[in-house]
């Protein structure tokens, strides 16, 4: 088992140059730590502010990791809310996860 981090599932899930590498590695068994979700919401949402990508195409990788849960995620009840507000109004995640702790 290998873990991944965030940087990687964006080049995989972006099919940013040289995806095909991390392809390899990303199907193989791979979890991730679920600070990583965050990290790609927060990177996907850049993507879709610089017009690099559309919000549903954002809104379909971050239900992957999330509820189809490509990877193996345990996410924390404190994460679940912002996760779902990123979902439905499509906040920056970080913002809202900020929020949330408040």
């Amino acid at each position: 088992m290998r873990i991944t981090d965030s940087s990687a599932l964006v080049k995989y899930y972006v099919r940013e140059p040289s995806w095909e590498r991390v392809r390899k590695v990303v199907l193989e068994d791979v979890v991730t730590l679920e600070l990583a979700v965050i990290e790609v919401a927060n990177a996907l949402w850049k993507k879709v502010l610089r017009s690099e990508m559309s919000f549903d195409f954002a809104r379909e990788i971050v239900e992957d990791l999330t509820i189809r849960r490509a990877f193996l995620l345990v996410v924390n009840h404190i994460l679940q809310k912002p996760l779902e507000l990123l979902l439905n109004i499509g906040l920056q995640f970080m913002m809202v996860f900020s929020l949330s702790l408040l």
